[in-house]
């Protein structure tokens, strides 16, 4: 009789086991990226529901070009892709969004005041004094929801920066 408590202990022990690793194979993990896709970037977007217009950058490579903020009157944003992995597969997303130094007001002093009290986004003066404002996202080791998140991240810092920069 012993020998079959300890025989019935083994086998509800590894019942389990088991169980909760057959629980966790019923939940898909989210997808982790280690490059993404032109293509992946854009469903991305649309999920968001954003419907970029695909261009293509100075150095020929893809881009895209959407607004963020109100989107019909946002603010002009493009998406670019940098470090290619081969395959059409990138490691890095950029967002930019560019405001025209028509009146040369731009003045470093409110760059530099914004780029010490932030993270994640920055500003500059371009070669051809316009603000650029920039967020960078390495690909590698993120989530779609990760994207996501940085692309809202984007949109909720460049509406503040503006505010801020611009009153």
């Amino acid at each position: 009789m012993k020998g079959k408590l300890s025989g019935m202990a083994i086998l509800v022990a590894c019942l389990l086991a088991v169980a909760p690793v057959a629980s966790a194979q019923e939940t898909p993990c989210p997808k982790v990226y280690s490059s993404i896709s032109v293509d992946e970037a854009v469903a991305i977007l649309n999920g968001l529901g954003i419907n970029p217009e695909k261009s293509k950058d100075s150095d020929g490579k893809p881009m895209f070009v959407f607004r963020l903020g109100n989107r019909t009157s946002g603010y002009r944003v493009g998406l670019y892709f940098f470090n290619e992995k081969g395959d059409g597969r990138f490691a890095h997303l950029n967002l930019s969004c560019i405001f025209d130094n028509k009146n040369n007001t731009f003045k470093e002093e409110h760059v530099n005041v914004w780029n010490r009290a932030r993270r994640f986004c920055s500003a500059y003066i371009d070669k051809k004094q316009n603000m650029v404002f920039r967020g960078d996202l390495n690909v590698v080791g993120v989530t779609e929801q990760n994207i996501k998140e940085f692309i809202q991240l984007f949109e909720a810092s460049l509406n503040r920066f503006v505010v801020e920069i611009f009153p």
